[in-house]
């Protein structure tokens, strides 16, 4: 049973948020250095530290899973910015630490089905729990695991058998048998009376017959990299799509290091562009790999406009913003490979981090 209680008198500061407030979590001090609580971007205290560090969230937009360590009982919930307080011992749970929330929803597991479901901001319930597992709702779509059986191998554990199913916001079946891919970009989704014709995406047929399209991003990627590297391209248009800072690993300088995109191919246009035009060679081998802004090496403190290619747990939001790594094989260097990661921004494609083993960047 979902049980809502009123939050104004468990807090010394009792709630007043605008929507398009964020709140940050910061540690306590003394004996509270193990919680943490919540504050503006003012520095005004709005939650005072008493949520267990458990709880990962280090945003909080409009709800958030917390575990209270000032109560004996009910100290696992969902709380939202009004100071609603619902699915108590309902936290859906992963890698040792707490669900995050993703445009005003939130995952949430039954504690007596063990089944999962997404609760929105106001705990009104959009999907119910009757799944196995489920991914975070992308605007309208969800991907969810059907009558799967948790099966344990060691300390690991992984979902056996079950339907995977693309499900809209309203819990009905769109498509049976839909991948849980990296690499498909959830909120590009078209449906069409026929397979699309772009080449980019991938169409799925749904039970109503009609097909579901989404722009695969690796498949994206790799057209929007060819088209570029096969033209004579220079060093205005490289810097064009060189993100403001970049970062690049260098053994002689002891690790990673970043420099101002304009500086960097100045340096480095020459050397880059024979590398990247490299790739048009038969003879080069490569491979493109899907990962998240975290795989650069560039910090979030220190460039905190990256914040919004992760979520609110600081957690890669792959689908929508992956990092797209070039990974070629150098015969110069038997002891690695060289590294191009572009990330998928809302301007395109940014150069943004570089590993070059088989020869020396300034």
């Amino acid at each position: 049973m979902n049980r809502i209680l009123s939050l104004c008198f468990v807090t010394i500061v009792c709630f007043s948020a605008t929507a398009e407030e964020t709140w940050y979590a910061f540690r306590g001090e003394g004996d509270q250095e193990n919680l943490f609580g919540f504050k503006d971007k003012d520095g005004t205290v709005k939650i005072s530290p008493k949520f267990s560090v458990f709880s990962r969230t280090g945003r909080f937009d409009d709800v958030v899973a917390v575990i209270d360590d000032t109560r004996d009982k009910n100290s696992h919930y969902f709380l939202n910015k009004a100071g609603k307080i619902f699915g108590i011992d309902q936290l859906y749970t992963y890698d040792m630490g707490t669900d995050c929330e993703y445009k005003g929803t939130i995952r949430f597991r039954d504690n007596d089905t063990q089944k999962v479901g997404i609760y929105d901001k106001d705990g009104n319930v959009v999907i119910p729990a009757e799944y196995s597992d489920i991914s975070r709702l992308h605007g309208n779509v969800a991907v969810a695991l059907k009558g799967a059986t948790l099966t344990k191998d060691g300390e690991h554990s992984f979902w056996l058998g079950g339907k995977s199913l693309l499900i809209n916001r309203d819990n009905q079946v769109l498509v049976e048998g839909f991948p849980n891919s990296d690499a498909l970009d959830y909120d590009t989704v078209r449906v069409e009376n026929a397979p699309s014709q772009d080449p980019t995406r991938d169409s799925f047929k749904g039970v109503n017959g009609k097909y579901y399209h989404f722009v695969n991003n690796e498949k994206a990627f790799t057209q929007w990299l060819k088209t570029f590297i096969a033209k004579d391209f220079t060093s205005l248009e490289l810097t064009a799509i060189t993100y403001p800072h970049v970062e690049r690993f260098s053994e002689h300088k002891g690790g990673w290091y970043s420099t101002k995109n304009s500086q960097f191919i100045t340096d480095n246009f020459d050397v880059l562009k024979r590398h990247l035009q490299a790739l048009n060679s038969p003879d080069t081998e490569y491979q493109i790999i899907v990962n998240g802004v975290g795989s650069t090496g560039l910090s979030l403190d220190k460039y905190p406009e990256l914040k919004r290619y992760v979520n609110n747990c600081g957690e890669d939001l792959v689908n929508s913003y992956p990092v797209m790594s070039v990974v070629a094989e150098n015969t110069a260097n038997e002891l690695g490979q060289d590294h191009f990661n572009f990330l998928k921004t809302s301007e395109g494609y940014k150069l943004i981090s570089v590993t070059l083993r088989s020869e020396a960047l300034r």
